[in-house]
């Protein structure tokens, strides 16, 4: 291969990284505001059930690793 060929190949590669790059940004703005939306809609939805909403740590609330489902903590 000529060095042409690879400059190419590397700034083909970069754009490629720099889309994906913005398409995750978006992609992580929109399911906060998801997120927060099911959030309110379910704060919500126990005050008009007469039940306090149950709080939640962010890094927990999506269910995400530490979120204290099946699989956390010691291994028994």
């Amino acid at each position: 291969m000529c060095q042409e060929d690879l400059e190419n190949m590397l700034h083909q590669g970069n754009e490629f990284y720099q889309r994906l790059i913005e398409h995750l940004s978006t992609l992580t703005v929109n399911v906060s505001d998801f997120k927060m939306g099911r959030n309110l809609q379910m704060a919500e939805q126990c005050r008009a059930l007469g039940a306090e909403p149950p709080k939640f740590d962010d890094d927990s609330a999506g269910g995400g690793p530490g979120a204290g489902g099946p699989g956390s903590g010691a291994p028994q």
